[in-house]
């Protein structure tokens, strides 16, 4: 699936600044982070609502976060919303829905980018590496990710 970083698309619905195929990923200005689907507009309240933007951990983090960043510089009245960014909420999708290693080695390499996640994320990882079909490539990881944040005290 594509994604398509873009500059904010402001609708009466709300500014949409990623495009993942044809989902639409933004901030509703009532409600704050939303998906446009088929043009119906939800609110991101869950880790499975992100199942479709989970492409965007292919981008890596410093990409997503630098174009937030431009964003947050363009539209000063959503600046601080934009950089709320829900990454934890991906990062479970990612964790929590995959059948194959794929997403969540993925959402490793955004942890790896950003360490202080793990602290949230632990449990989610340490029931990861107990799923029947966690290849032991993952394991490693999660092993390395979970050791690596003990070490660092984050």
């Amino acid at each position: 699936m594509t994604v398509q970083l873009c500059a904010p698309q402001a609708h009466a619905s709300g500014i949409w600044i990623v495009n993942v195929g044809r989902t639409k990923l933004g901030l509703s200005l009532q409600s704050g982070w939303s998906l446009q689907l088929r043009g119906e507009t939800r609110v991101i309240a869950t880790p499975n609502d992100m199942i479709f933007v989970l492409p965007l951990l292919e981008m890596g983090r410093q990409s997503i976060y630098a174009h937030l960043q431009v964003i947050s510089k363009e539209v000063p009245d959503i600046g601080l919303r934009v950089m709320a960014f829900p990454e934890t909420l991906l990062l479970r999708c990612a964790f929590e829905t995959s059948v194959s290693d794929y997403w969540p080695l993925k959402g490793i390499e955004w942890l790896d980018a950003s360490p202080n996640l793990v602290s949230q994320l632990g449990g989610v990882l340490r029931d990861l590496q107990k799923r029947s079909w966690a290849t032991q490539i993952l394991k490693q990881k999660i092993k390395s990710t979970l050791k690596k944040s003990q070490m660092t005290g984050t």
